[in-house]
């Protein structure tokens, strides 16, 4: 989540999937001048990678990033990043798909014959689908469908099309689709802020406390969530 902060103004960007914490960063105004009327946001819903490289270039202040494990996103020597929240990565399926008769957690290798439903060619979902199919699963994916909006997927599952691969953040707001643990090993994702290690304004800062808030609140409402920061 990117930020160019200056007085009276502020820019956001939220890569790939969003971050529900985006929601609450932004001051509770009264209505008056000293209520964030001066504030002005702008988001981005971009892939942590490329704004990463936007932090660094200074067309934005702060970055809320994801890193989905064992996908490492490289660490860079200018930049602060400091981790939000861990939480799983489950897989998602129609109530009815017949993977899950027996209960319990879903083999990946017991999904060969899905169609699979992932983010656009480039970002970290669709690399975590393609990496764990084929190296846990055994196959490549059978990739039908593609978005990189979590509601987008949510429907596909929803609507029996597709399988796939979606953080359990997600999966509670979404009761038309049965989310299950993936039986060959645990998958999590990471979501952290980054800022260069220049940056010192009292701007950034407050972004930062905003997003590290609502991540403990976000992990109260939902025990299975850790905070890491």
């Amino acid at each position: 989540m990117p930020a160019r902060l200056g007085r009276g103004s502020r820019t956001e960007v939220l890569p790939n999937e969003g971050f529900a914490v985006g929601q609450r960063v932004l001051p509770a105004g009264d209505g008056g001048e000293s209520g964030g009327r001066e504030q002005r946001v702008e988001v981005y819903d971009i892939e942590t990678a490329p704004a990463l490289e936007q932090l660094e270039t200074r067309s934005v202040d702060v970055v809320v990033g994801v890193e989905y494990d064992p996908l490492p996103v490289p660490r860079r020597p200018h930049i602060d990043r400091r981790d939000l929240l861990r939480e799983d990565m489950l897989l998602t399926l129609h109530p009815a798909h017949p993977a899950l008769a027996q209960g319990g957690p879903v083999s990946l290798a017991d999904l060969k014959n899905a169609h699979w439903a992932t983010g656009h060619r480039g970002t970290g979902l669709d690399a975590l689908v393609r990496n764990r199919c084929n190296l846990l699963g055994g196959y490549e994916p059978d990739v039908r469908h593609r978005s990189n909006a979590g509601y987008v997927m949510g429907a596909i599952v929803a609507s029996g099309l597709a399988v796939s691969l979606l953080p359990i953040l997600f999966t509670v707001t979404q009761p038309q689709i049965t989310a299950r643990p993936v039986a060959e090993e645990r998958l999590q994702r990471t979501i952290f802020t980054a800022v260069r290690s220049s940056s010192d304004t009292p701007a950034v800062h407050a972004v930062r406390a905003a997003l590290r808030d609502t991540a403990r609140a976000i992990s109260t409402e939902h025990a299975h969530i850790d905070v890491v920061g």
